[in-house]
């Protein structure tokens, strides 16, 4: 666990520094940027829309581009002060802890989500023998073929 908690707490060795789609810097953002209170989407270690957007506000909060509705453009590196900034409002004392799970835990009711109430697109797949009109008509028509799932 120390070797792992070392490698997700541990500070980039350079800035400015591009955030890697995937890997231990990018969890470790993820994890700042949630306890910051900008939430990056599922916290996978998966550098993603969500996360981008969200470090994209977190590191120019007074951009007057958020003003008009519009994104500002997303930042491609970041730096040693937005760094220790977003450290700092995340009041990061340590990111992992060590959690072992009881026999209480494994007592919890768990109960099996009836495949009823499940979403219908979850198991939707194109057909592969279909062809389509267009790219543009692929997703009304596939959509149609599968009942609006």
């Amino acid at each position: 666990m120390r070797q792992t908690q070392t490698l997700f707490e541990s500070a980039p060795l350079r800035f400015p520094f591009t955030v890697a789609s995937t890997g231990s810097l990018t969890i470790q953002l993820q994890i700042l940027l949630d306890r910051a209170g900008f939430s990056p989407g599922t916290i996978d270690g998966g550098w993603g829309i969500n996360a981008a957007k969200a470090m994209t506000f977190f590191a120019k909060p007074d951009d007057s581009e958020r003003l008009n509705g519009d994104s500002p453009p997303p930042v491609k590196s970041i730096d040693e002060e937005t760094y220790n900034r977003l450290r700092s409002a995340a009041r990061a004392t340590g990111l992992l802890r060590r959690y072992t799970l009881t026999a209480l835990d494994l007592k919890k009711p768990f109960t099996q989500i009836p495949s009823s109430t499940r979403p219908r697109f979850a198991t939707c797949t194109l057909p592969s023998v279909r062809p389509f009109a267009s790219r543009r008509t692929k997703l009304p028509e596939a959509l149609r073929y599968y009942g609006l799932c």
